[in-house]
C-alpha cells in the first residue's frame, strides 16, 4: 500500500513539474524575442494548476518557482552567455526559481484555508513584489 501512494506521489511531482516547466516556456515564447506575446495571457495557467492543484502540497511551491525561474533565464540567459561572470551566475534562473519557490510554499495553504478568496489578487500582488524586489536589488538581482 505504501508503494502505490509513494508513485501517486512521484506520478503527481512529475506532472506538476511538466506543467511549471509549460508555463515557463510560454511565457519565454511571450518575450520579444519570440514575437509570441499573447501566449503572456495564459502562459501561467499551466503552473497555477500545477501549484494549487496537481503537485503535493509539501512541493506546491515548485509550480511557480520553475515558470518564473525558466521565464528569467530566458530572459537574462544570452545576455549572460558571452559576459565573464563567476559560474553561479550563468544559472540565474536557477536561483530565482528557488526564491520563488519558497516565497510561494506557503500560499497554497493559505489560499485553501480562505477558500481561495484572495486568488485572484494574490497572482498580480506576487508578480509586482517579485519585480519590485528584482528592479530595487539590482546588484543582486539584475534588475535594470
Amino acid at each position: 500500500m505504501v508503494a502505490a501512494g509513494r508513485r501517486s506521489t512521484l506520478a503527481r511531482l512529475a506532472a506538476g513539474v511538466a506543467l511549471a516547466a509549460l508555463s515557463g516556456v510560454l511565457a519565454a515564447l511571450s518575450l520579444e524575442d519570440y514575437h509570441v506575446w499573447p501566449l503572456v495571457w495564459v502562459a501561467f495557467v499551466p503552473a497555477l494548476v500545477a501549484h494549487y492543484h496537481v503537485l503535493p502540497r509539501r512541493w506546491s511551491g515548485l509550480g511557480l518557482g520553475i515558470a518564473v525561474g525558466i521565464l528569467y533565464q530566458a530572459y537574462l540567459g544570452p545576455g549572460l552567455s558571452d559576459a565573464d561572470l563567476a559560474w553561479y551566475l550563468y544559472v540565474y534562473g536557477l536561483w530565482i526559481a528557488l526564491f520563488v519557490a519558497l516565497a510561494s510554499a506557503r500560499s497554497r495553504g493559505f489560499q485553501e484555508r480562505t477558500g481561495y478568496r484572495w486568488f485572484v489578487i494574490s497572482g498580480p500582488l506576487a508578480w509586482v513584489a517579485i519585480d519590485f524586489a528584482r528592479t530595487t536589488l539590482t546588484e543582486v538581482f539584475g534588475g535594470t
